[in-house]
């Protein structure tokens, strides 16, 4: 979690611990039960929001030996059960309270009385509150879809490279919403003097709170059940088509590990004139440098000659496969930096051809310089 992500966190958590506050003390002032519904909705948002500071603290934590590559799945799984589990709450006692304000206006007895302009009071207060935290959400994610190049929101908030921006941006959007649904069924409650119209708005709240258990239950699953980074992938598959020393780059896949730490692995085949290209040479230098290490007198035994021989071929070969293989890596993490490790098997070398022997042009000749008499 980046740090501008860390303050984005802070903001939206005193901000809906005031908007908590504030909603209770006007819904019990007022009678609304969609302002009390909405102040459930704001401490949801806060415990979930306390859930994902804490829990993002651990998912840091580097890999041990129970935990190869660290406790980000952790700090997920903590976090669905946290969100799925209180808004999955929230949303059933907000049907249950809605449905109470219901039939309280069918009997004739309704929490709401009537006209009253401190409902929509209350709600202006609320969407200041939240609205500042909103803000500086929405901008933070605007601004990274602007430099990553997307154009649908909806579909960047599933792969936006900060999942916890995510969730903060996914609640605060639904805590303006159900306070518009609140401001909704004031002002038709004033205009019709029919109370109906809050206890309306108090279950299209309770109806959104299941809806973001919803989401940020799906949101989560994803890095929970190695969802692939296809955009890994595919850069993965530019890279190699680009490159003349691959001849075949397939059996592409990844694993999401966490927002920043994907692993890819691939198979690839070399090409032929790639790996033969200066190959004897390669050869040569190996071949000296083990013989080197040799004493004097076995520098000239037939036996020691062949091993020499062999082994400073496996070398060579070895060498000009891990540099193909290592700039292709380099490559991949300086395009895609959530890319944690790559795992590229060499699968051969394309199929056997001799090649074409080089084309000999004549030097180009001089014309004679004719003297005129």
């Amino acid at each position: 979690m980046s740090q501008e992500s860390v303050r984005v966190v802070r903001v939206a958590l005193f901000s809906h611990v005031a908007a908590t506050l504030f909603k209770l003390v006007t819904g019990v002032i007022t009678g609304s039960a969609a302002l009390l519904s909405e102040a459930l909705h704001s401490l949801l948002d806060v415990l979930n929001q306390a859930v994902l500071f804490s829990s993002a603290r651990k998912g840091r934590a580097a890999g041990d030996h129970v935990y190869a590559y660290g406790h980000g799945k952790t700090r997920y799984l903590v976090n669905l059960w946290s969100s799925v589990g209180l808004f999955s709450i929230g949303c059933g006692l907000g049907l249950a309270w809605s449905i109470y304000a219901l039939l309280a206006v069918s009997r004739e007895q309704p929490l709401l009385d009537g006209a009253n302009w401190t409902l929509l009071l209350a709600v202006a207060g609320g969407l200041l509150i939240q609205g500042y935290s909103f803000f500086l959400a929405a901008r933070d994610f605007v601004g990274r879809m602007m430099v990553e190049r997307q154009r649908n929101p909806f579909t960047y908030l599933l792969g936006c490279g900060d999942v916890t921006l995510a969730v903060i941006v996914v609640q605060s959007s639904a805590g303006l919403l159900g306070l518009m649904m609140a401001g909704a069924g004031a002002v038709a409650t004033l205009l019709t003097l029919n109370p109906l119209w809050d206890a309306l708005a108090a279950l299209g709240i309770a109806v959104l709170m299941g809806w973001v258990a919803y989401y940020l239950g799906y949101l989560y699953m994803r890095y929970l059940t190695d969802v692939r980074d296809r955009s890994a992938e595919t850069a993965l598959r530019e890279l190699a088509e680009a490159r003349r020393a691959v001849e075949r780059c397939d059996h592409i896949h990844s694993i999401i590990l966490d927002d920043h730490r994907t692993l890819v692995f691939a198979e690839i085949e070399l090409q032929q004139e790639a790996m033969v290209s200066g190959l004897l040479t390669r050869i040569s230098g190996a071949k000296k440098q083990l013989l080197q290490q040799l004493p004097q007198a076995q520098r000239g035994e037939t036996r020691a000659l062949a091993f020499v021989t062999a082994r400073a071929t496996v070398e060579a070969t070895l060498t000009r496969a891990e540099a193909i293989i290592l700039e292709l890596e380099q490559s991949l993490r300086e395009q895609m930096p959530q890319v944690a490790e790559v795992s590229i098997r060499v699968r051969g070398i394309s199929a056997f051809e001799l090649p074409e022997p080089p084309v000999r042009r004549a030097p180009p000749t001089q014309d004679a310089e004719v003297v005129s008499p």
